[in-house]
Order: structure tokens, then sequence, then C-alpha cells
């Protein structure tokens, strides 16, 4: 469950205020690195909004999803390590598991 601008400045509101990352955490109900994340973006960047892009980036295309889910439904006794290399052999492309 990713942060809302509202969590975000409760928890940088109360660690200005002196208290710690664990108490913070334990008091909103989340994980302490939930927390010391999103300290460390305020530091970084002066704000609460999350960065753009963030997330990990996508292995496969839309149209490599689709290949992926034609095949499994074509032969679905096959592997996820069958299935990779299809795709390999039609995209040249590597896939992590």
């Amino acid at each position: 469950m990713p942060l809302t601008v509202v969590d975000a400045s409760q928890i940088v509101a109360l660690l200005e205020d002196g208290r710690s990352q664990r108490y913070v955490s334990q008091h909103l109900g989340i994980p302490h690195t939930t927390v010391q994340d999103a300290w460390n973006r305020f530091l970084e960047t002066d704000t609460f909004v999350r960065r753009v892009g963030s997330e990990r980036r996508r292995a496969t295309t839309t149209v490599d999803d689709r290949f992926i889910v034609l095949n499994t439904l074509r032969d679905r006794r096959s592997t996820a390590v069958q299935l990779q290399h299809r795709l390999l052999a039609v995209v040249f492309l590597p896939v992590s598991l």
C-alpha cells in the first residue's frame, strides 16, 4: 500500500518533532522501513510526493505478455522456463523469472 501525501506529511511532522522512526511506525501502524523510505525521500527532495517512475521497470512489453498468455492457454502443461525459451526464440529478450 503506497503512502498518501497525508501519511508522508504525518511522518515528517512526527520525525521533525523529535520522535523516533520506530515510534512513528508503531503510532501510524506501518512498517519502520516505510517510515525510513519516506523520511529519506523527504530529505532528498524536500517534498512528500512520490517520484514518477520509481517502480521496478517492466521486463516484458504488453505484446510479450499477450504472447505468454496465449502460449500458456495453448499448452497449459508448459513450465515457466519453457515459456521463457519460446519468448526468447521470438523476441531475443531475456526475461527474469
